[in-house]
Parts: structure tokens; C-alpha cells; sequence
């Protein structure tokens, strides 16, 4: 498995309920940001999505490894701009994971818009045009990591 140059695709489902349970308690209004947070070492972040992460990385060939770890929330109305991210040559994909979603909840790569399922894992190429928009009423939260060789 190369490097991804496709939109969005579909890899697996995902048990994200201890994740899940844990982090959708915090009030929005606690978390420090409304978009993208990267939180590796907030609160034990590690050790709560190493289930996660050893998932994911199973999908993935042998010595591959998980960087960039973060929960993104995006507040209801809000949405993350379009951007085009930069990509060291050992990248393979980004790897989305919804943990709590809305029906009006996109996740938009090219032209094409795409609705993201609590529990299942998402490639995704940021090396393309993406962006995230929230036009529901309750916050969207995804684990979020790069897959690298």
C-alpha cells in the first residue's frame, strides 16, 4: 500500500467507544479551541487512543508507524478552511475517525463532499484541496493521525 491519491476511502470499522465516552462529556466551552487541537499528552491522551491507534496501524503494512495524533473538534456552524497539506515523501495518508457526528457534518476534499460515520476509518488525502464544515447544532469530534513508512 503506497501512498494514497485517492479522496476519501473507506478502511474499517473501529471501536471508538472508550474514546468516545471519555472526551464527549467535556463541554465545548472547556475545550481550548473550536478546529484542529492536537493533544498528545493532554490528560493521559497516549494511552487513551493506543487501542485506536493499534487498530488503524493493523490496517496498514508492517513498520508502519501513527504521527501527529490529535482529536479536531469544529463547534456547530463552524467549519475548517480549505487547504492543501504539505506532505513528507514517507506519508501515506491521513486518518480520520469520527467519534461524534451530526448529519450535516462534511468532510470536503476536491469537489466532492463526504458524510464520515461514528466508528469507521477513514483515508484521506490532504495532499488535495479538504476542508471541514459543521452546519449541524452539536459539535463534530474526530481522531485524527498521519500514517507513515
Amino acid at each position: 500500500m503506497g501512498r494514497f491519491v485517492g479522496t476519501v476511502e473507506y478502511l474499517a470499522d473501529v471501536d471508538v467507544r472508550a474514546l468516545a465516552e471519555w472526551l464527549t462529556p467535556i463541554p465545548a466551552g472547556k475545550w481550548p479551541s473550536d478546529s484542529s487541537l492536537i493533544i498528545v499528552g493532554w490528560h493521559g491522551f497516549p494511552f487513551r487512543v493506543a487501542q485506536i491507534v493499534d487498530e488503524v496501524l493493523a490496517l496498514f503494512p508492517p513498520g508502519s508507524a501513527a504521527d501527529g495524533l490529535m482529536v479536531s473538534i469544529v463547534l456547530p456552524g463552524r467549519s475548517i478552511p480549505p487547504r492543501i497539506d504539505d506532505q513528507p515523501p514517507n506519508w501515506l495518508c491521513r486518518v480520520y475517525v469520527p467519534l461524534l457526528t451530526n448529519p450535516e457534518s462534511q468532510l470536503i476534499v476536491g469537489e466532492q463532499a463526504y458524510h464520515m460515520e461514528v466508528g469507521k476509518a477513514y483515508r484521506v488525502n490532504t495532499e488535495a484541496i479538504h476542508s471541514l464544515v459543521n452546519g449541524g447544532t452539536s459539535p463534530i469530534l474526530h481522531f485524527i493521525c498521519d500514517i507513515k513508512i
